[in-house]
């Protein structure tokens, strides 16, 4: 048995994208290592008539998907706290809504202003 969780996040562009070099703020904000900036592809859009000067056209899906094991089960049961089971969830290898939209920038398919928002409950 599983949990999925999912939303939509500004696809970058197409016709007005360009690369960029995120600030140390972001990249700090984010953890990104050496390798994963090294291996990016961080894209922003421009603005043009095709986005209608926002930089952005368009929606891709990001995804959480947790799957229950005894031990999330158990806290499940026990109602404990949402955190405390997220953090056991991601300790047996969950990956978050922010984590596949970070995934998703460091492509170049959306922007990491994107998973801002989402840790602050947008989108």
């Amino acid at each position: 048995m599983a949990v999925l969780a999912q939303r939509l996040v500004r696809r970058v562009c197409s016709k007005c994208n360009e690369p960029y070099k995120p600030s140390e703020s972001e990249i700090q904000h984010f953890d990104l290592t050496p390798e994963m900036i090294e291996n990016a592809t961080f894209m922003r859009g421009r603005g043009c008539n095709n986005c209608h000067h926002t930089g952005f056209r368009g929606r891709v899906a990001v995804h959480e998907q947790m799957i229950m094991n005894a031990a999330i089960r158990e806290m499940t049961f026990n109602r404990e706290p949402t955190q405390n089971i997220r953090r056991q969830a991601r300790l047996f290898g969950m990956k978050t809504l922010v984590d596949d939209c970070v995934d998703k920038a460091l492509a170049g398919v959306t922007h990491l202003s994107e998973a801002f928002h989402l840790e602050k409950g947008g989108h």
